[in-house]
């Protein structure tokens, strides 16, 4: 079963970033069929740790851009990553503790499809149509 659908995620300016929202779908998608079937803790608490860090290094690489090229609302949105990976840190600390699936199942079905979604449709998008200015 597909949690998140590629089309359900809007699409932005500039391909790169279309990318990289589509690797990180496929990511919580796998991780999301781990949880629902059951599987070893160690096998989800891999795809978690996976999909962290590729979330790191993704968040990591748009703000070198932002900064790079004077987006001006950069603080704004670094403000939101910053925050989203503290959340998400916590959840995953919780996870290596309780192993509970249940909380791990809310956030992946409901906290996280409705934070990428609100923040590619507004951020994203609008440091996308900057940056395609800028490179081109």
């Amino acid at each position: 079963m597909t949690l998140i659908k590629k089309e359900a995620i809007p699409a932005v300016a500039l391909i790169e970033m279309n990318d990289v929202h589509y690797e990180e779908i496929e990511i919580i998608n796998q991780l999301h069929e781990l949880v629902v079937s059951g599987q070893d803790s160690g096998l989800i608490s891999e795809k978690l740790k996976e999909l962290q860090a590729h979330t790191i290094e993704y968040f990591a690489n748009e703000e070198r851009l932002m900064q790079e090229y004077g987006f001006p609302p950069y603080p704004i949105h670094k403000y939101n990553h910053d925050q989203f990976l503290n959340d998400f840190a916590g959840l995953v600390k919780n996870w290596e503790s309780t192993k509970d699936p249940k909380e791990l199942l809310f956030f992946l079905e409901n906290t996280l499809p409705e934070w990428l979604h609100n923040h590619i449709s507004t951020l994203d998008t609008v440091t996308a149509m900057f940056l395609k200015q800028k490179i081109g």
